[in-house]
């Protein structure tokens, strides 16, 4: 990751393209620990986890706390897996750094459904493609890329560090959705999400 201080320029103007930021997302995680006077990941606890009872997630941040039970990840290479958990940047957060489980990334997923978090206006507003200046649509939300998948419309994300992978896949409509964890970087989540939405909404 680039460090935002030393960008001598933005690489378009605002408003005229659009392009994906992780650094985003870890300037917006510093701003609400400004409003917010609270850390990133006690404001997660409070308003988040512990209303959900999700109760094996956890944000590890500064404080880079021991963390029981975590998957190791690993690169292949050659035929050859090796671990591969640690990096300078582990303690970045705002873009990554969640730990949980496939449990309760679930009851996460269903709250989305309600309005136990935030307001329905809201969820649909971070469900609803953004547009440039131009009125072009960018497919993507707060957070969550937009498309369609058999004729209904998905919100999607992926991520991945080290040899960790994460995706999500939803269908609203449908009240369908995908969750898949990997510890490997040959793990083709795309692929497997776009099999399992083809074969469950054929």
């Amino acid at each position: 990751m680039k460090i935002i201080s030393q960008t001598e320029k933005p690489r378009f103007t605002p408003g005229t393209e659009w392009e994906y930021s992780s650094s985003g997302y870890v300037i917006l995680a510093q701003i609400l620990e400004i409003v917010s006077g609270r850390t990133f990941a006690s404001f997660l606890e409070e308003n988040i986890f512990k209303p959900l009872k999700m109760n094996r997630t956890v944000l590890c941040g500064k404080s880079r706390q021991k963390i029981k039970n975590i998957a190791s990840s690993y690169l292949s290479s050659g035929g050859i897996c090796s671990e591969i958990d640690y990096a300078p940047q582990n303690a970045i957060y705002g873009h990554n750094n969640i730990y949980t489980t496939i449990e309760d990334m679930y009851k996460w997923d269903q709250a989305l459904c309600t309005e136990e978090l935030v307001s329905s206006t809201a969820i649909e507003e971070a469900f609803a493609s953004g547009k440039t200046n131009h009125g072009k649509d960018i497919h993507y939300g707060f957070g969550w890329r937009v498309g369609e998948a058999e004729g209904w419309r998905m919100l999607s994300h992926g991520g991945r560090w080290l040899g960790l992978r994460t995706g999500i896949l939803r269908i609203p409509e449908r009240h369908f959705t995908v969750l898949i964890g990997a510890n490997s970087t040959e793990a083709g989540i795309s692929t497997w999400m776009g099999r399992i939405v083809d074969r469950c909404l054929d």
